[in-house]
């Protein structure tokens, strides 16, 4: 008897169900496939968020930078982002005195306004100062602080140099406060926003 003839071919072999062919398997693979494409995604966006904050952080103007407040003598300030403020003399008056100063720019290390020294012409810079203590004699000189702070006109203010000062006077409870600004020729008007939206917005406790 041909083994070829009356057997079974031993070339046939029974064929298995294709790997291909089951519908489970063919679903995990597509349920990895499209978690392999999500996570492409989410990658590509953490990239793209990593530069476009690694460009804005590195430029000086953080998005996120706030006011930050500054306290002095029971008067309370907000300091636009980077700008500065010192408690540090602008010039060699004792009385009124010196609470503080703001300004859009550092100032350098001894600057005195009655000996000379002139801010930059593309900066603002306020000295607010107070009569201590409070002369009651000439309280009727002393209009109440107003609601919005106005600069009509620029001049020469005695022992500050320069000729782009600007005086404000007023009262808060029994405190009488002096203003003295200085709007240099090229400053921005939104630098000078800045520096009036910060002053109307200070809070003088009462004394």
């Amino acid at each position: 008897m041909s083994l070829g003839s009356s057997s079974p071919s031993l070339g046939w072999t029974r064929r298995r169900p294709g790997i291909a062919a089951d519908p489970l398997i063919e679903e995990a693979r597509d349920r990895q496939r499209r978690r392999r494409r999500a996570l492409l995604l989410v990658g590509g966006l953490l990239v793209a968020a990593a530069v476009y904050g690694g460009l804005h952080s590195g430029n000086g103007h953080s998005p996120v930078a706030t006011a930050t407040s500054f306290h002095s003598a029971g008067i309370t300030v907000q300091v636009p982002p980077g700008w500065f403020v010192t408690n540090a003399p602008l010039n060699g008056v004792s009385n009124p005195v010196q609470r503080f100063v703001l300004s859009s720019y550092r100032l350098r290390p001894g600057a005195d306004a009655g000996n000379g020294y002139v801010p930059p012409s593309t900066a603002v810079l306020v000295q607010v100062m107070e009569e201590e203590p409070p002369l009651y004699s000439s309280a009727s000189l002393w209009p109440p602080r107003p609601a919005k702070l106005v600069v009509h006109r620029l001049g020469r203010m005695e022992t500050l140099s320069g000729n782009r000062w600007a005086e404000l006077h007023f009262r808060v409870h029994t405190r009488h406060l002096y203003v003295f600004i200085w709007i240099g020729q090229h400053a921005s008007p939104t630098k000078v926003d800045a520096l009036l939206g910060s002053l109307d917005a200070m809070r003088i406790a009462a004394r």
